[in-house]
């Protein structure tokens, strides 16, 4: 997929985000997508992971790009403040478990996680409507 085709859909997910803004109070409910690019986990100890049950031992391990999905609940008050409780899902491939920088190359393992975060927000009114 070339980089047109992601700014393409950078803009069409964004037009089709950008309609929750407009409430002025009350609820309203968002979803997202996008490409998760993950940096290398680090373990605080060396330790026994089991992919697939293999025993591996590891001190970080390195996963693979995925998709990730994103759904939103909000609350906006009339004075430009919001609220969202917001929850994520991807799945990356682990691709490979590091031991002092030997690598363990696997396939086929897959790290499932879902993410919470809550948002205290300010809209700031860039005109008068």
């Amino acid at each position: 997929m070339s980089i047109r085709s992601f700014a393409l859909a950078g803009v069409a997910l964004f037009a089709l985000t950008s309609s929750a803004f407009a409430v002025d109070t009350g609820w309203y409910v968002g979803i997202g997508g996008g490409y998760s690019m993950p940096t290398a986990l680090k373990f605080p100890t060396v330790g026994t992971v089991t992919a697939r049950g293999v025993p591996y031992v590891a001190d970080s391990a390195s996963l693979k790009n995925s998709w990730r999905g994103i759904g939103t609940v909000g609350y906006a008050w009339g004075n430009h403040f919001r609220f969202e409780a917001e929850g994520g899902y991807t799945d990356p491939k682990v691709g490979s478990l590091n031991l002092n920088g030997v690598k363990s190359s696997l396939t086929s393992v897959d790290v499932t996680e879902f993410t919470a975060m809550g948002n205290v927000l300010y809209d700031v009114p860039l005109s008068e409507r």
